[in-house]
C-alpha cells in the first residue's frame, strides 16, 4: 500500500498545534484553536482540565485516544460540583424527607475529595407523592442534562433524571464504578436539573448515592464536563486545519481517510471535513466530508446541488467507522468499514485545482466537525479496492 503523505494519528501535541506524524518535517502539523480551557479524560481514566489552545487527546472510549473536536458549550448549573448550594426538599405533602448532602465526601472522577453524598429517604412511601429530590436551577432551551453518579452501598439504585415540565428518565446507579448519565428533555424555560428518588419508581426506601459534576447544555448531547463554581461557565469551540500543503495533496487524485465517532447521530447543523484551496468560498473547488444533520453521511465534490452529492450513506454515527474516499476524474469511490458503497445517481465526477488547505470545517469556517477523531489520512495517490478494504475494516 502507498504510503500516506499526511498523516494526523493523535499522539503529540502543544499549545495550538497537533503534530502529524507524516510528513516528519513538521509541515502537516494542525494548527489548533480553543479560546478557553476545556476537560478531558486522560489515560489514567481521570478528567482533567486543559489549558487554553491545546489540544485534548481523550480517553473515554479506552486504548488509543481521539483528538476531542467539540462545539462551543455552557454548563449552566452554576455549582457543577458542591450540591449543598442547592435546593433540595422533598415534595410538598409527600411522606419522604428532604435528602441529606454531605460536600466533599468521596473522591470524585477528577481524583480529587469533591465528590457529594445524597442521602434519598422515602421514610416508607409508596406512592407517587412520596419523593425526595435535589434540584439545581437554570434556564434552557431542550437542552441536555448529565452528571457522574456512584452507588455509596453495594446496592444499586433506580433513580429519576429530570427537567421540571419535561417527561421522567430513570438511571440505574451502580456500586464500584462512577457512570456518566445523560438525559435529553424537550421542555424549555427557567426550570430545574432534578435528581430524584420516587416511591412509584424504585422498591428501595432509601438511596445512599455519590453525585458529582452537574451539567445543563443547550445541545443535543453531553459534551464534556465543564466545572463551574458559583455562575454558569461557556467552553469554547475546537477547530483544527492546515493551509500551504499543496505540495502534499494531490488534486487530480488521491485518498482522504479518517477514523471517527461522533457524539451523537443527528446534529443541529451539518458538519464537514474538507479538501479544499485557501482563500476561496462556497463548495466549489473542494472535498467535503458531511455528517448531515439527519444522521446521513455525505461526500460533496466541487458544489452543494445534488449532481455533485457523489454518495449518500446512513450511518450510526455514535459509532466508531473507518470512511476512504478515493477521488478522480470519472473514479471516485467511498468504502466505510470495508465495504464499498455505490454512487449516489449520476454525479458530475470532476477533480480539483490547487488544493492546499485540510480543514475540520467548511472553508475555516465555525461549523466544524464534532467528534473524537482517532486517524486521519491524505494520500496523494489512488488505492486498489482491496487496499481501501483492508484500510477502512474495523
Amino acid at each position: 500500500m502507498a504510503i500516506p503523505s499526511i498523516t494526523m494519528i493523535p499522539s503529540g501535541y502543544k499549545a495550538e498545534k497537533v503534530y502529524s506524524a507524516l510528513p516528519t518535517n513538521g509541515d502537516g502539523d494542525l494548527t489548533f484553536n480553543r479560546d478557553s480551557s476545556a476537560t478531558r479524560v486522560n489515560k489514567s481514566g481521570l478528567i482533567e482540565s486543559i489549558s487554553t489552545d491545546v489540544p485534548r487527546l481523550d480517553y473515554s472510549d479506552g486504548g488509543c485516544p481521539s483528538l476531542l473536536l467539540e462545539p462551543a458549550s455552557t454548563n449552566l448549573v452554576s455549582y457543577s460540583q458542591d450540591f449543598s448550594q442547592s435546593d433540595w426538599d422533598k415534595l410538598l405533602g409527600g411522606a419522604g424527607s428532604a435528602p441529606i448532602v454531605t460536600s466533599n465526601y468521596a473522591t470524585s472522577p477528577d481524583g480529587t475529595l469533591n465528590a457529594s453524598r445524597v442521602v434519598f429517604n422515602l421514610d416508607g412511601g409508596t406512592t407517587i407523592s412520596d419523593f425526595s429530590r435535589i434540584r439545581q436551577y437554570a434556564t434552557a432551551t431542550t437542552p441536555t442534562l448529565s452528571c457522574y453518579v456512584k452507588s455509596n452501598t453495594t446496592e444499586s439504585y433506580d433513580l429519576n433524571l429530570s427537567y421540571s415540565g419535561d417527561s421522567i428518565n430513570v438511571v440505574t446507579v451502580t456500586p464500584n464504578q462512577w457512570t456518566r448519565v445523560e438525559y435529553q428533555a424537550t421542555a424549555s424555560g427557567n426550570f430545574e436539573f432534578r435528581l430524584e428518588l420516587r416511591g412509584s419508581y424504585t422498591v428501595n426506601d432509601t438511596a445512599d448515592i455519590l453525585i458529582w459534576g452537574a451539567q445543563l447544555e443547550e445541545q443535543p448531547f453531553a459534551t464534556s464536563y465543564i466545572p463551574t463554581t458559583g455562575s454558569a461557565v461557556t467552553r469554547s469551540q475546537d477547530t483544527a486545519s492546515k493551509t500551504g500543503l499543496s505540495f502534499y495533496i494531490n488534486s487530480s487524485e488521491g485518498v482522504l481517510y479518517l477514523e471517527t465517532k461522533g457524539f451523537v447521530n443527528e446534529l443541529a447543523s451539518s458538519r464537514y471535513i474538507s479538501l479544499e484551496k485557501n482563500g476561496e468560498s462556497g463548495f466549489g473547488n473542494s472535498l467535503h466530508i458531511q455528517h448531515r444533520n439527519d444522521g446521513n453521511l455525505r461526500i460533496y465534490v466541487n458544489g452543494d446541488a445534488t449532481s455533485n452529492v457523489h454518495f449518500i450513506e446512513d450511518i450510526d454515527f455514535t459509532e466508531n467507522h473507518k470512511i476512504a474516499v478515493l477521488y478522480k476524474l470519472n473514479g471516485y469511490k467511498l468504502f466505510i468499514d470495508g465495504v464499498a458503497k455505490s454512487l449516489n445517481g449520476t454525479p458530475v465526477q470532476t477533480v480539483f485545482s490547487g488544493l492546499d488547505t485540510l480543514s475540520f470545517s467548511f472553508r475555516n469556517s465555525n461549523i466544524g466537525w464534532e467528534a473524537g477523531v482517532k486517524d486521519l489520512r491524505v494520500y496523494n495517490t489512488t488505492l486498489s479496492d482491496a487496499e481501501l478494504t483492508t484500510l477502512t475494516t474495523i
